[in-house]
């Protein structure tokens, strides 16, 4: 009987990209043998530093699995070890709506570029609306500031989408179809390009949390979304 040993780990941890120096270290192996009476050990070895000064680290959990699959004269056994560990902490000046995500307003304004790259260098990404509940978050969260100040337009704020590659065809931040993010509901008469060449080839949100496009060397408010878990 042939026999197979295959070993399957899953990490799953996501680190703070504002702070690596603070980010638990994590040090993951897995190891097999075969023992004098010809049965196959398998080994799991997990060390971790916690990054703290206090020695105190966040509760991890690991899960194994093991299972044994035979198939035609042949033995595969399988070995699973998934770990979890808590997500990092939310950039300051973020908040939790419970349910949806952290987010934070920018109403200091910005050109769509350099909105990108404030909400990476905060851990987080320019903000995507993936449901009806998420759109009223930003909406509300944009409505709070009915007077921008040093803005082009009020009661508007930055996304993480636009259609610079080809006019009308809207894709994310991440490259991914606007229309596969599960919210795709423009405000009346919009997207419409206005203000001829170069157009509106950016991505906004507005109070009642419809998608808008504006030019994207405007000024404008932006919306930072958080992923923490």
């Amino acid at each position: 009987m042939k026999l197979t040993l295959m070993l399957v780990c899953a990490v799953l941890w996501i680190a703070s990209s504002h702070s690596s120096c603070l980010s638990p270290n994590i040090k993951f192996s897995l190891t097999s043998r075969k023992n004098q009476t010809g049965h196959w050990i398998a080994q799991v070895q997990l060390q971790r530093g916690d990054g703290t000064s206090s020695g105190t680290s966040a509760p991890l959990s690991v899960e194994i699995e093991h299972n044994t699959i035979a198939c035609e004269g042949s033995t595969a056994i399988q070995v699973i070890a998934t770990l979890v560990a808590p997500p990092p902490k939310a950039h300051p000046g973020y908040e939790l709506f419970p349910g949806v995500g952290y987010y934070k307003l920018h109403t200091k304004s910005a050109v769509w570029e350099e909105a990108i790259r404030i909400c990476e260098q905060e851990g987080a990404h320019l903000g995507i609306i993936n449901s009806d509940e998420e759109s009223q978050v930003m909406g509300n969260l944009l409505a709070r500031h009915p007077k921008l100040v040093d803005v082009v337009h009020q009661g508007v704020a930055f996304l993480g989408f636009h259609d610079m590659y080809v006019e009308g065809q809207y894709v994310t931040i991440f490259g991914e179809p606007l229309n596969s993010t599960g919210y795709v509901k423009w405000n009346s008469n919009q997207p419409d390009n206005a203000g001829g060449n170069p157009g509106e080839d950016c991505g906004s949100v507005l109070t009642n949390g419809k998608l808008n496009d504006l030019p994207c060397r405007a000024k404008e408010a932006f919306i930072c979304e958080q992923e923490i878990w």
